[in-house]
């Protein structure tokens, strides 16, 4: 996040998670960094994914977590947004998981 907030100094960065835990650990580790702000990110549903996306205007979207979300993912595709995953970890019991919803999982894998 520091490398980010130094090599786009013009840029806001918003920060999401999907716990009240999560969430203090946000404010806790950037309480002095007024560039990055805190939201919780909505469920994995298109509309609520889209209606997200159009209030926030990401110009990138980073996974950090292996939990993949394809709706978001899906909206930023739609809205030309990249999305990179920064934690690439997928294990078996995962990808046989993702496997069962293939038509829904195999773009963003």
């Amino acid at each position: 996040m520091r490398a980010l907030l130094a090599q786009y100094p013009q840029l806001p960065i918003t920060v999401t998670c999907m716990t009240p835990t999560g969430s203090e650990r946000i404010k806790a580790l950037f309480a002095n960094e007024p560039r990055i702000q805190h939201c919780y990110l909505p469920y994995d549903l298109p509309w609520a994914a889209g209606r997200f996306l159009d209030h926030v205007h990401p110009q990138l979207g980073i996974i950090m977590e292996t939990e993949l979300w394809p709706n978001h993912i899906h909206q930023c595709a739609k809205r030309a947004i990249p999305v990179v995953l920064a934690n690439a970890r997928l294990s078996e019991r995962s990808a046989r998981g993702y496997a069962r919803f293939a038509r829904l999982t195999q773009p963003m894998l």
